[in-house]
C-alpha cells in the first residue's frame, strides 16, 4: 500500500481513484 499525499483535493481524488481501480474496485 502506497501513502501518498497531495496538496490540493483533485489530486488527492485522482490519486484515491488509481489506487482503487489498481486494487480492482468499480469507481
Amino acid at each position: 500500500m502506497r501513502i501518498l499525499v497531495a496538496d490540493d483535493s483533485e489530486t488527492m481524488s485522482a490519486l484515491v481513484n488509481d489506487i482503487l481501480t489498481a486494487e480492482g474496485h468499480e469507481v
